[in-house]
């Protein structure tokens, strides 16, 4: 788990880096071999900072790239509705802050951020269905 200080969302791309490292077998000097099935990066949003940030969309914008993929990244978006000291409605142009993932094909589970079971199940879900991927 990495830190991260504030709504910024700059421990996103620390994390992946985290996965992506732990993902590699350097068992054999000078050759590598990723196994994205050895970690999984999870990440906790503010719901403003996921739409918010230009370093969420430039991380989803690498994660297919064969350099910086980890297999998939699960994300949990709590939908606090404030951020930025503005409401929902005037912090983006879509009804979820998940909307921007629709380009890439990524599926989406809606959850209410309130119950911590509820959270634990899709984070469960995605996780296997991520490990059939």
């Amino acid at each position: 788990m990495a830190h991260n200080p504030s709504h910024l969302e700059i421990a996103g791309t620390v994390v992946e880096g985290y996965a992506r490292a732990a993902q590699d077998n350097r068992t054999r000097k000078g050759y590598s071999v990723q196994a994205n099935k050895k970690a999984v990066p999870l990440m906790i949003h503010g719901d403003a900072a996921f739409t918010g940030q230009g370093v969420v969309t430039e991380m989803l914008n690498y994660a297919g790239t064969k350099t910086y993929n980890t297999g998939g990244t699960i994300h949990l978006i709590a939908n606090n509705r404030i951020g930025f000291t503005t409401e929902s409605e005037d912090d983006r142009s879509t009804h979820y802050p998940s909307d921007i993932v629709k380009g890439y094909g990524i599926p989406v589970i809606h959850v209410n951020a309130d119950r911590p079971e509820a959270c634990m199940k899709a984070i469960k879900l995605a996780f296997e269905y991520r490990q059939v991927q």
